[in-house]
């Protein structure tokens, strides 16, 4: 099944019908080459659904690490980070009622390097049960590594013993300062396939450690996007592309050429907003380089009617959107006469007609539009619409002409930040 339904609305509208013709002669050979393609990390992505052999040994680490365990802390930027933030949102982490009278393991992220998040977090855990899955593809990123030293000191200095029970890493072979770190506290590290770049890494060994330390199985996730990966590989007749990824990559590519510079994905709930992020950045550090801009705003709705919203529909021209809809969640009706227009509606059919409502005034204006509809916020709906984001941005990349994989103005800001260190 499906793991979501997918509308092209106008996504499309600017575009000629000659125009269109050839876009979808492009994406489907963009598609076909992406399929057989030679390229390593390419082949890493396409072959992370298939993968099963992960589970056990990963099952093994992180049900040692999490015994007698009150909370786990992920430590990772980035790629390391917002995938496994996207799927542990399916079950509630990060929204506003996450805490409430929450039983079992809580999750934190420390994604971002700073001094203050970072002394609160570590001196206001429980220090006998705080444990820490620590992320980093290269084992050399600086913000990790920072991390990971000062959560090593903070436990030291607090008496707790036996931190080889309370660290876990994941970082590709050889040689690195993550591996050592973790070599010097006799903690048990698992490999990162190192063809897998970070942000395409959700579907690897990230999401399935992330899915066992909440207690879900892996599966559903990558069955989830072995189904996108499978109607992609189907869509090879000629004719206008089926699967929602090449219909996309023709959209994306082609609203790019025809001026429309900006994406603006607006998600209607709060669990979608770590997937928002993560697909921010897989699109703009994937296709934002060698002159072509690409950038993607997101906003969780419907309060981005209240904010963003005006600026978008109003300000003109080159703004194209996603709508990221969830299914209907159960809730009961509004019971009073105080406001009549909400008699008898319960929020879940409040949020329906925001989105729909937005769509409408979006097609009246003539804006480039496309929506998503999840059937669940689940590990397979997210799998899904991972993989479907995935292949658009590396369809995408190659009918514009650009290598998706590498990131070269982040290495210069990396090199040049541990220039700045050395020199004091």
């Amino acid at each position: 099944m499906s793991p979501f339904e997918y509308h092209d609305d106008t996504a499309f509208h600017p575009l000629k019908e000659e125009t269109l013709d050839r876009l979808a002669g492009e994406a489907r050979k963009a598609a076909g080459e992406l399929l057989e393609t030679e390229e390593p990390g390419e082949r890493a992505i396409l072959r992370t659904p298939g993968i099963v052999e992960d589970v056990a040994p990963l099952r093994s680490m992180m049900e040692a690490l999490l015994s007698g365990a009150s909370d786990l802390v992920f430590l990772g930027v980035g790629g390391s980070s917002l995938g496994a933030q996207a799927l542990a949102q399916t079950d509630g982490w990060g929204t506003r009622a996450y805490l409430l009278n929450r039983p079992g393991l809580r999750l934190h992220f420390l994604d971002n390097l700073d001094a203050r998040t970072g002394n609160e977090l570590f001196n206001g855990l429980d220090a006998e049960g705080a444990r820490f899955f620590v992320v980093s593809k290269s084992g050399n990123t600086l913000e990790t590594l920072a991390q990971s030293l000062v959560a090593v000191e903070s436990l030291r200095s607090r008496g707790v013993d036996g931190l080889h029970k309370r660290f876990a890493f994941l970082t590709e072979p050889g040689d690195n300062s993550l591996r050592r770190l973790a070599e010097h506290l006799d903690a048990p590290v698992f490999d990162h396939d190192p063809l897998l770049g970070g942000r395409f890494s959700v579907l690897g060994a990230l999401g399935a450690a992330t899915l066992l330390a909440m207690g879900k199985e892996v599966a559903p996730m990558r069955e989830g996007a072995a189904w996108v990966l499978e109607a992609t590989r189907s869509d090879m007749k000629d004719g206008m592309p089926l699967s929602s990824p090449l219909r996309g990559a023709l959209a994306a590519a082609g609203l790019s050429r025809a001026g429309y510079d900006n994406a603006v994905l607006l998600a209607y709930g709060d669990r979608f907003e770590a997937a928002s992020k993560w697909h921010q950045q897989l699109w703009m550090e994937s296709l934002g380089k060698q002159g072509h801009g690409a950038n993607l705003n997101y906003a969780l709705a419907p309060v981005a009617q209240h904010a963003q919203l005006q600026a978008w529909l109003d300000a003109g021209a080159g703004n194209w959107f996603t709508l990221l809809c969830p299914p209907p969640e159960a809730s009961e009706p509004i019971q009073s006469k105080i406001v009549k227009d909400l008699q008898g509606h319960s929020l879940s059919c409040i949020i329906g007609a925001q989105w729909r409502a937005t769509a409408e005034v979006l097609v009246e204006k003539g804006a480039p539009l496309r929506r998503f509809r999840l059937n669940a916020i689940d590990a397979y709906g997210l799998g899904g619409l991972f993989m479907h984001f995935m292949i658009e941005t590396l369809v995408s990349a190659r009918m514009l002409g650009i290598d998706a994989l590498g990131q070269p103005a982040v290495e210069q800001v990396k090199r040049n930040t541990i220039e700045r260190l050395g020199r004091g």
